[in-house]
C-alpha cells in the first residue's frame, strides 16, 4: 500500500526525463496524492507519509524539488488551491480534520502553505471555536484565491464564493453560489470558472453547465447536458473530467455498467 512518487518533465531536447523518489505515502481510500499547478510550480500534497502530511512545491521547468514542507496535523481528503502565494488546503463534507492545537488554533477554514514556509498557517479563519462547514472548491490565479465556503447542515448548505486577493485573508466579497456549483470548478480570471451543477437527488440525467464571474462571483446558467446520475465530474485526488481549450469547455463522461462513454463540447458564451 506504500506508494512511489518520481517527477517526469520534458528536458529542452524534448525528451521525457524520470527523476528520482520525491516522496513516499500510504495509498488507501482517503489518503491519495493530491496535485495542482500554480505560478510556473506543481504543487503535491501527500497526507500520509512516515513523516505525517507533507506538501512539496516542484519546479516546472526542471522538475526538482522546491519546497518539502510538513503540514502537521495531516488533513485527509481536503479540498486544494494554488496561486502565486503558495498552496491552500480546506476541509471538504468527507474531511475528518477538525483542527489541532498544534495550529495557531482550531478554528480555521482555509489553511495555507506559503512559498518557502516551514509549516502551515490559518488562511481564513471561523468566528467560532470550530468551524461548522466545508468548503466545496478552491481555485487560484495570480495572486487571487476563490473558494465556496458552506455552513452545514451538507444537505442544505448556505455557501459564498468568496475572492481573496494577495495574502490579506479579508474578503474581497462574498457571493451566493445559488446552490448551482459542484465540488469543483476549472478556468482562470481571463476565462472565467466553469462548473457543472447536479440536480439534488439526481432523480432526472441532467446537468447544468454554469459560468462563475471571477470579478464579482456571480453564477450564470450557460446550458444543460443529458449527464448519466453517476457523474461527478472529479475524483478524491482533485482531478476532473473537464477541461478548457480555447473558448471550448469539454466534459468526460465515462462508459457506465450499461451506457457508452460521452465526450461534450460546450461552447463559452461570446465564441462562434
Amino acid at each position: 500500500m506504500v506508494t512511489s512518487v518520481r517527477i517526469a518533465h520534458l528536458s529542452p531536447t524534448g525528451q521525457v526525463e524520470v527523476g528520482p523518489v520525491v516522496v513516499k505515502y500510504e495509498e488507501a481510500s482517503d489518503t491519495h496524492l493530491e496535485s495542482v499547478y500554480a505560478a510556473g510550480s506543481l504543487w503535491l500534497y501527500a497526507p500520509s507519509t512516515p513523516s505525517g502530511g507533507r506538501a512539496l512545491r516542484i519546479s516546472e521547468t526542471t522538475g526538482r524539488v522546491l519546497q518539502d514542507t510538513t503540514v502537521s496535523p495531516a488533513m485527509d481528503r481536503p479540498v486544494i488551491g494554488a496561486n502565486a502565494n503558495g498552496l491552500y488546503l480546506a476541509p471538504n463534507p468527507e474531511t475528518g480534520f477538525l483542527g489541532s492545537a498544534k495550529l495557531p488554533n482550531e478554528n480555521g477554514i482555509i489553511y495555507h502553505v506559503g512559498i518557502g514556509a516551514s509549516g502551515v498557517q490559518i488562511f481564513d479563519a471561523s468566528p467560532g471555536k470550530r468551524f461548522p462547514g466545508y468548503v466545496s472548491w478552491i481555485a487560484g490565479d495570480g495572486n487571487s484565491l476563490w473558494a465556496d465556503i458552506c455552513q452545514r447542515p451538507v444537505a442544505t448548505p448556505r455557501c459564498m464564493i468568496t475572492r481573496f486577493n494577495g495574502s490579506s485573508p479579508k474578503p474581497v466579497f462574498r457571493h451566493s453560489d445559488r446552490n448551482l456549483t459542484a465540488f469543483w470548478v476549472i478556468g482562470s480570471i481571463a476565462q472565467g470558472f466553469y462548473s457543472v451543477a447536479l440536480p439534488g437527488g439526481r432523480t432526472s440525467s441532467s446537468g447544468d453547465v454554469i459560468r462563475i464571474d471571477p470579478a464579482t462571483g456571480a453564477v450564470k446558467l450557460i446550458t444543460s447536458l443529458p449527464l448519466p446520475k453517476y457523474w461527478q465530474g472529479y475524483w478524491y485526488d482533485g482531478s476532473t473530467e473537464a477541461a478548457l481549450h480555447g473558448r471550448s469547455l469539454y466534459l468526460l463522461s465515462p462508459p457506465g455498467n450499461q451506457t457508452a462513454g460521452m465526450l461534450y463540447r460546450v461552447r463559452l458564451p461570446g465564441t462562434a
